[in-house]
């Protein structure tokens, strides 16, 4: 049998698809396969509430990504998943205020949601300043200088 590996080795892809290996995608599906069974804990009436919302925003948060991923103009679906992961994070804070979850799944699930948010973060900066050089104006030539052909 395979061993599993790390996170950070790890591939996020069917067979035969294009492989998804970036960090933003790891810690992703870290905090994917953490939080579903963590709000498979909540009391009866409030797993088709809560927890159904917790878990369709981390899945949200994962389809804006692969939409981002796959985009030639990423910047609307990562500006969406930021957006998801935001409300993500005030939805876990709710779950700690309704006492569904112990401090200490508070604080594992906030640290894995704030490492996809520093990477999600990275990603749109990037993504802007790329979005910002392909709108910016070719520069112009000098007076009296012919273009190179």
């Amino acid at each position: 049998m395979k061993p599993i590996a790390h996170s950070h080795q790890r591939t996020l892809a069917a067979p035969g698809a294009a492989p998804i290996e970036t960090p933003v995608f790891s810690k992703t599906y870290d905090l994917l396969r953490w939080l579903v069974p963590a709000t498979l804990n909540f009391p009866r009436a409030q797993r088709f509430v809560a927890a159904a919302t917790l878990q369709e925003g981390a899945q949200a948060l994962l389809r804006q990504l692969l939409h981002a991923q796959r985009s030639s103009q990423p910047l609307g679906p990562l500006t969406a998943a930021d957006a998801t992961l935001a409300q993500l994070k005030f939805n876990w804070r709710l779950a700690q205020d309704w006492q569904l979850i112990t401090p200490g799944q508070f604080e594992h699930g906030l640290r894995l949601m704030e490492e996809v948010g520093r990477l999600l973060g990275a990603w749109l900066k990037t993504s802007r300043a790329s979005a910002a050089a392909r709108a910016a104006p070719a520069p112009r030539n000098p007076v009296g200088e012919t273009p190179a052909s």
